[in-house]
């Protein structure tokens, strides 16, 4: 019976041990999906080409422009790594900051 009741704490402390951090990253990664869900949804009519009012040429080039449907920053930030500079003081980014 003793040899039954240890096993039982060892395996409880063991599912302790491994699912309050999965929880926690579970709970951290849906917290960070809703979040850039809602910044898209708030991007979604701020075309960034419109506003810096680039020319055809410049949008055959633009990532942007070829995906119409993820904001330009977005766009930036997956293949960057990192946003730039500029993005900070664009009209198409700064309405999220208040989001």
């Amino acid at each position: 019976m003793e040899a039954l009741r240890g096993t039982v704490v060892v395996i409880s402390m063991l599912l302790l041990r491994l699912g309050i951090p999965l929880l926690i990253s579970l709970g951290i990664g849906y917290w960070l999906v809703r979040m850039d869900n809602r910044w898209r949804a708030a991007g979604a009519g701020q075309k960034c080409w419109d506003l810096k009012k680039c020319s055809p040429e410049q949008r055959v080039h633009c990532t942007a422009y070829q995906h119409p449907d993820i904001p330009c920053w977005a766009i930036v930030r997956a293949t960057e790594g990192q946003l730039r500079p500029q993005c900070a003081n664009c009209a198409a980014f700064t309405p999220r900051l208040a989001a």
